[in-house]
């Protein structure tokens, strides 16, 4: 019973995408913070952004966000299933 649990699913979520690679920990976040403040601007809050440590630097990296995503699709797969019931 205890290995069931051990097994659980795991699903992958939407891929990261590379915007930069930087030296310095402020000057990712520098890029960060503007990629935030344009997304603001044009009110796409459905995108994510982070910085990851590598060995040898720090990277910037986006994607959209998955929650978001879903929402939309169900709203899609709810249209076809409507018009395929006709």
């Amino acid at each position: 019973m205890k290995e069931d649990q051990d097994k659980t699913e795991i699903k992958e979520g939407v891929p990261w995408k590379n915007t930069g690679r930087f030296e310095t920990w402020k000057k990712a976040d520098k890029k960060r913070q503007a990629l935030m403040k344009e997304w603001k601007e044009k009110k796409s809050n459905h995108m994510q952004v982070k910085v990851k440590k590598l060995s040898s630097c720090f990277v910037v990296k986006t994607r959209a966000n998955p929650d978001i995503k879903k929402a939309t699709d169900s709203k899609k797969n709810k249209r076809k299933n409507h018009t395929q019931k006709k």
